[in-house]
């Protein structure tokens, strides 16, 4: 714009309405981009616990020890152990829930025999908003991880 004395620039009413319209934009989008991140959250949760099986898998055949993940219930945590003890507890990310989907046992215990191979089968489902994960645990040693979105 052009003032009296014949510069360009803007009034600082102008700069001032600016600034405004882009606060209220960017309050409007935030509820966009939650169910995203609520997504993104339970993906990587499910691909955490994944990794997490199949390393408890790979110390079972290792170690010639059975090996053990506990799902805490209630809890956004999990814990692995072998014969020998406690080796480690992680968390799920914030928000991400853990409901005992189809396994065969109540107990929240995967355990994994000496050969590798699991005696425990079902689904582990991870929730976040309207986001959800299962982990399918076969029979044997399979894995499937599967990650649904309903926006």
């Amino acid at each position: 714009m052009l003032n009296d004395a014949g510069k360009s620039g803007f009034t600082l009413l102008e700069t001032m309405v600016g600034v405004l319209l882009m606060s209220i934009l960017s309050v409007g989008m935030v509820p966009l981009f939650v169910p995203v991140m609520n997504f993104v959250n339970v993906q990587g949760a499910a691909e955490q616990l994944t990794s997490a099986l199949q390393n408890m898998q790979s110390v079972a055949r290792l170690t010639d020890e059975p090996t053990t993940l506990f799902l805490a219930p209630y809890n956004p945590e999990y814990f692995l152990y072998t014969d020998r003890g406690y080796v480690d507890m992680r968390k799920f990310p914030v928000g991400v829930r853990y409901q005992d989907g189809y396994l065969e046992m109540m107990t929240g215990k995967i355990s994994y025999a000496p050969s590798g191979i699991s005696s425990t089968a079902g689904t582990v489902v991870l929730e976040s908003g309207s986001s959800s994960a299962s982990v399918h645990l076969y029979m044997g040693s399979g894995l499937a991880v599967n990650a649904r979105w309903l926006p």
